[in-house]
């Protein structure tokens, strides 16, 4: 519902077409099933900002997702590296924070976790 009023609102201002909202939604799968996303290539978690909450959604998407699958969290707070810990692909963990409003902002900060040989390094300092 809050997809459509936004997607509402940018064709009543003539930045996109109705085509354009309708192909959007068209491209969205709701679901409340963490199985529905067991094709995609790129997941992205948003839940509350918790750690323990994060760690078990990213979890337990690992275990349904493709091996080539990329997992995101949409912390701006909490240690990546350590959100990654849980997973079986710590090097495809990474953080997307959207910044807000998200549909109206074109700015996205990409951020990865360490990895093993920076925790090292980080470690014996």
């Amino acid at each position: 519902g809050v997809i459509e009023k936004n997607l509402g609102r940018l064709v009543k201002k003539e930045k996109i077409t109705e085509d354009d909202a309708k192909a959007t939604l068209g491209r969205l799968t709701p679901a409340t099933d963490l199985k529905a996303a067991a094709d995609s290539d790129l997941v992205i978690e948003a839940v509350f900002e918790n750690m323990d909450l994060k760690k078990k959604v990213l979890g337990d998407l690992d275990k349904v997702l493709p091996p080539h699958a990329i997992l995101a969290s949409n912390t701006s707070t909490l240690s990546l590296t350590e959100l990654s810990s849980v997973t079986s692909r710590p090097e495809k963990v990474i953080g997307l924070h959207f910044f807000s409003p998200a549909h109206i902002m074109r700015l996205l900060e990409i951020v990865r976790a360490m990895s093993e040989e920076e925790r090292a390094a980080v470690i014996a300092t």
